[in-house]
């Protein structure tokens, strides 16, 4: 799935990687697959949902 984030957002979330990365090792790639996962469903639930709130 391609997705992309508003730049403020991703330099959010990349903190949280890190963040949890920090505290237990492999968290931090849990929490990326996690939110693929959440993505991924939202978007078969409600395709494009999205675009129009851009």
């Amino acid at each position: 799935m391609n997705y992309s984030f508003h730049p403020a957002a991703e330099v959010e979330f990349l903190e949280s990687v890190g963040y949890y990365e920090s505290k237990v090792p492999g968290l931090g790639g849990a929490l990326i697959e996690e939110f693929e996962i959440l993505a991924i469903a939202h978007d078969r639930r409600r395709p494009q949902y999205w675009l129009g709130r851009l």
